[in-house]
């Protein structure tokens, strides 16, 4: 999917490596978003930013609010105090191109 949407004309894409829920892969777009437009960081940076923040802060919690969907097939355990902590939820993303 990545080398369509570089074929197509996109300067860059992230992807998924592996499905991953779609909690955590709101999570991860919303902060890396927060990162590009907050910092000016390059998209490389803000995803590696958001990566690491969902890895590291405890206040990060992925609910299963309204429009969130069930979590990918064979996902690991959440973690109590961290629900991303695993790297199962935050390393399957990467950016391709830019």
């Amino acid at each position: 999917m990545p080398t369509a949407a570089l074929e197509g004309g996109a300067a860059g894409a992230l992807a998924s490596l592996w499905p991953v829920a779609s909690q955590a892969t709101y999570a991860l777009i919303q902060r890396t978003l927060e990162e590009i437009h907050q910092t000016d960081a390059s998209p490389a940076q803000a995803l590696r930013r958001a990566q690491l923040r969902l890895r590291d802060d405890p206040e990060v919690f992925i609910g299963t609010g309204q429009g969130m969907g069930p979590a990918a097939p064979d996902a690991p355990p959440d973690d109590s105090a961290n629900p991303c902590r695993s790297p199962y939820y935050w390393a399957a993303f990467s950016l391709f191109g830019a």
